[in-house]
């Protein structure tokens, strides 16, 4: 009686363990990117920095203007978006909350990628 109740306890002790460790604490950000007649734009280079720690992470849309960047600790972006052919565009103050995705619906402008 003992061994099973040693048994149970530490089975529950376990289970308790590996839920903490599977606590989540990143977020993502997600968005879709056309220009001023609603045709998307793939390949359009995204930098996403955090604004707290200022570090960056890049990705690009794909072929249907979509792009999503996981594993953002919790915190204050910005998110930069650029083409060739474009104006760049800048969004700040974007918050990713845990266990959450910040979606995003951009307009690129006709200009150049210098202008902003």
């Amino acid at each position: 009686m003992k061994a099973t109740v040693l048994c149970l306890a530490l089975s529950i002790a376990i289970c308790s363990v590996e839920n903490l460790l599977a606590q989540v604490v990143y977020g993502s950000i997600a968005g879709n990117v056309m220009d001023a007649t609603s045709a998307v734009v793939p390949e359009a280079k995204v930098t996403i920095r955090d604004l707290d720690r200022g570090t960056t992470a890049s990705t690009t849309t794909n072929g249907s203007g979509n792009f999503r960047q996981g594993a953002l600790i919790a915190g204050r972006y910005s998110v930069r978006v650029e083409k060739m052919g474009f104006r760049s565009y800048v969004q700040n103050d974007i918050t990713v909350s845990v266990d959450q995705e910040a979606s995003l619906s951009i307009s690129l402008q006709v200009g150049q990628a210098s202008d902003s």
